[in-house]
């Protein structure tokens, strides 16, 4: 027995290290596997339109890849005068794709317009250009002014947009050149019985210099009115 014994104990040892070599080849493991936090996206994120252009009216679509599975995709357009039109977030699926559809409105100004989307995670924009047939930029003018239409930091303008519903209330927004909001979404003024919004606001004294869009939007019409308007250095 004693014999015996000894013979066991000695296999018994022989095979711990095997155990140990298990240990810790499972402990590595662990700590190369990734976490849901430490995802990253495959490649930079890249972003196209299904069609190059698309008509006044119509839903445009986008697909993009490379963003990180799972985060959430922020998304927002810039029309052909610069104004910026926010979009509903998206999430990107376990490939790291997106699909991303907007609604042009039916009084779409002509031009190259643009789309933007960033990542929650990967934090990096992507921008995929496309055309719009809709309006000329003549007849755009006609349903909205602007007075002055060019002044100095800190001028107060007068903006006047036609279409909207009856009383309906109207939020407005102004751009920046660089591409920034400066007066909150939910800011609103209310349509008159002639259809008519008027939004007078004054310019900060230390204003960029540059073509600034105010944007104004029917509540129930969803009807956008985007004008364009030149703030020069200030008068010293």
């Amino acid at each position: 027995m004693f014999v015996i014994d000894k013979i066991r104990c000695v296999m018994g040892n022989a095979q711990r290290p095997w155990k140990w070599w298990l240990f810790g080849g499972l402990a590595v493991l662990m700590l190369l596997w990734p976490t849901k936090g430490q995802t990253q996206a495959s490649a930079e994120p890249t972003l196209q339109p299904v069609q190059p252009v698309v008509q006044a009216g119509q839903q445009i679509a986008f697909v993009g890849s490379g963003f990180v599975p799972g985060e959430d995709v922020g998304n927002w357009v810039t029309t052909a005068n610069q104004t910026v039109l926010s979009n509903e977030l998206v999430s990107a699926d376990r490939l790291g794709k997106v699909y991303i559809t907007f609604d042009i409105v039916d009084d779409a100004l002509t031009g190259r317009w643009a789309m933007t989307a960033r990542g929650s995670i990967s934090q990096l924009p992507v921008v995929a250009f496309f055309a719009v047939e809709g309006l000329s930029s003549q007849v755009a003018n006609v349903q909205a002014s602007v007075d002055p239409s060019v002044g100095p930091a800190g001028t107060q303008f007068t903006f006047v947009a036609t279409g909207f519903r009856k009383e309906e209330p109207v939020s407005y927004w102004v751009t920046g050149p660089d591409n920034q909001i400066y007066t909150p979404f939910h800011t609103q003024t209310r349509a008159n019985k002639d259809r008519q919004a008027e939004v007078i606001w004054e310019s900060p004294t230390d204003a960029l210099a540059g073509t600034w869009v105010m944007t104004m939007q029917g509540y129930k019409s969803e009807i956008k009115r985007a004008i364009p308007f030149e703030i020069t250095e200030p008068v010293r």
